[in-house]
Formats: C-alpha cells, structure tokens, sequence
C-alpha cells in the first residue's frame, strides 16, 4: 500500500499492536466470524478488498467498544428531557464512530406557545444548530469529521427555515438536510394547489 494510505489507516483504524492492513483484517474477521472456516473467508475478502466494512466495523471490532453501526436513526419528542436524551444518545453514538439521523418532525414551530413556561419555542432551526454543535465538538469515533442528517415534514410550519437554514456559508456545516415529502403534496405540487402547514392537528399557516 502507498504511504498515504497506511497514514490513514494509522491514523483511524489501528488499534494497539498493529501496523498493517492485514492485521486490521485480522482483528475484524475474527470478531465478525462464528467459525474459523468463516473468520478465513472474511479476513481473505477484507484483505483482497473483495469487501470491505463500515468504518466503526473496522475501527471497533474486537475491541472494548464493539459498535459496528455506521448510521443510526434516533427520535426525538417535544419535550426538553427528551430532546436533551436524544442529544446525548447522539453524541455517545458520534464518539464510537456513527453517524446519526433525526426527525425533527415532532417539535413545535418557532414561536409556538409553551403552556408550561408561558415562553415560546425557538423553532426547530435552533435545536438543529445545538445538534450541529455537538456534532462539531465530538469527532466521529474520535478520529473524524462526525455527519448528521436532519429530516423535517414538508407539512411543518417551520419548513421554509429548515429549507434555508444552510444558505448562509458555514451554517449546520456537520449536517445534511431531508424533506420528507408525501404523495399528498406531490398531488398538490402537479395540480398547483395551496398547500396547509399543519402541527398538532392545527394549521399554522397556508402557502
């Protein structure tokens, strides 16, 4: 392998003891396989680059920290307790090397009335860039640029933000942003029809 490449490797995926790509393969396959037959055919498709894991998979197999999953989908509720969980869920899975996804979809619209402070929502925006953040602060795995995806309805009140929200250069630069989009606005999209911003059943505002 040429030098640059075995800088990288160094750098993310060799654990103590180790110097080359074959004992890195070695590590994984035998982690991965159930029986010596199988730890030999996935150490010979690693070494052979016929197949190659995940990131984590090579980072934390067989070791103390044995995560292998390279995107994880979190929740998240409207309500504080639960959203600060989610974060916390979030940077733990960051530090062991995954990515994370998060619908945003169930926290209330910027300005919204909050019946148990008497203050309003900072919108949906704001908890992404806390989330940004994080991401920023906690490297993936703690060798690389972590990534998040955030996703939001295309029936959210807060949607034309979200839209926005990277427009201005270097804004949310750790995360990638998803519409979800339905049947139901495609249909509205062809027919040109209004189209209602809905949450909690209320409608928020008609575009």
């Amino acid at each position: 392998m040429s030098d640059i490449v075995n800088e990288v490797l160094a750098a993310r995926y060799f654990r103590e003891g180790e110097s080359s790509w074959e004992d890195v393969c070695r590590r994984v396959a035998d982690y991965v396989g159930n029986t010596d037959d199988e730890r030999e055919i996935y150490y010979d498709m690693m070494v052979n680059k016929d197949f190659v894991p995940n990131s984590p998979a090579l980072m934390n197999a067989g070791t103390d920290t044995s995560m292998m999953s390279a995107c994880i989908s979190l929740g998240i509720d409207d309500d504080m307790r639960d959203i600060l969980k989610t974060f916390t869920n979030a940077m733990i899975s960051m530090k062991y090397g995954a990515g994370i996804g998060i619908d945003f979809s169930n926290l209330r619209p910027k300005d919204d009335y909050i019946h148990s402070t008497g203050g309003t929502s900072s919108g949906v925006v704001s908890f992404m860039e806390m989330f940004n953040q994080g991401v920023e602060t906690c490297k993936s795995g703690g060798k690389r640029r972590g990534a998040a995806l955030a996703s939001l309805s295309v029936s959210h009140p807060d949607i034309e933000d979200f839209i926005t929200s990277k427009l201005e250069e270097g804004k949310l630069s750790n995360m990638n942003i998803s519409v979800r989009i339905t049947d139901n606005f495609m249909q509205a999209v062809e027919e040109d029809n209004d189209w209602d911003l809905v949450f909690d059943g209320k409608v928020y505002r008609t575009i």
